[in-house]
C-alpha cells in the first residue's frame, strides 16, 4: 500500500514537473519570437528616439559608425559608393513655430557656410506632411549636397544627402529613395 502512495506521489509530481516544463517551454519560445519580432522591425526600419522613423529595407544605405553628438542623429554610408553620406540632423527646441518660418531663418544663412543655393522649393510628402528641399553646391570642396528638412512641434529633421559632382546624380536618387519613406511616430 505504501509503494502504491509512493507511486501516486512521484506520478503527481512527474505530472506537475512536466506541466511546469510546457508552461516554461511555451513562454520562453513566445519570448524568443517577440524578440526576433523586434530585430526584423530594427532591421527593416531606423527608428529615432526623437520621434521618427525611415525604411530601410531595399535600400542601399546602411548605419555607419560616427560619434554622435548632440544634433547629429545618424550617418548612413553605403558600400557601393563610398564618397556618398546621408546624415540625420535633429534641431530641437527651434525658435520656429512651423517649416516656414524655419526655412526663412536658415537658408538665407547658407552662403556664410559657402553653400550656393541652386535650388528650393517646398513639397507634400504626403497630403499631411510638408517637407523643404533645397540643393547646394559647396564651392569650396565641389560637393554637392541636397537638404531636405522636416518640421514639427519645434522640431526640425534634417537629412543631408552628399557626394561628389560626377556621382551625384545617382547618389540623390537613392537618397530620395529613403527619405520618401520618413515618418512622424510621436
Amino acid at each position: 500500500m505504501m509503494r502504491a502512495s509512493l507511486a501516486k506521489v512521484f506520478q503527481l509530481a512527474f505530472n506537475k514537473n512536466m506541466m511546469l516544463v510546457s508552461i516554461l517551454s511555451l513562454v520562453l519560445s513566445v519570448s524568443v519570437n517577440a524578440a526576433r519580432i523586434d530585430v526584423d522591425y530594427f532591421k527593416k526600419y531606423y527608428v529615432s528616439e526623437k520621434g521618427f522613423r525611415v525604411t530601410l529595407e531595399n535600400s542601399r544605405w546602411l548605419k555607419s559608425n560616427f560619434e554622435k553628438n548632440e544634433n547629429l542623429e545618424m550617418v548612413f554610408q553605403t558600400t557601393e559608393n563610398p564618397t556618398a553620406t546621408l546624415s540625420v540632423r535633429i534641431d530641437e527646441d527651434t525658435a520656429a513655430t512651423s517649416l516656414v518660418s524655419y526655412v526663412k531663418t536658415w537658408v538665407p544663412k547658407f552662403s556664410q557656410f559657402g553653400l550656393d543655393v541652386q535650388n528650393n522649393q517646398y513639397f507634400k510628402l504626403t497630403p499631411s506632411l510638408q517637407a523643404y528641399i533645397v540643393d547646394l553646391i559647396n564651392s569650396s570642396s565641389g560637393k554637392y549636397v541636397r537638404q531636405v528638412i522636416f518640421h514639427k512641434d519645434k522640431k526640425a529633421v534634417i537629412f543631408t544627402c552628399m557626394d561628389e559632382s560626377k556621382t551625384f546624380r545617382s547618389t540623390v536618387l537613392s537618397c530620395n529613395k529613403l527619405i520618401q519613406t520618413f515618418a512622424w511616430v510621436q
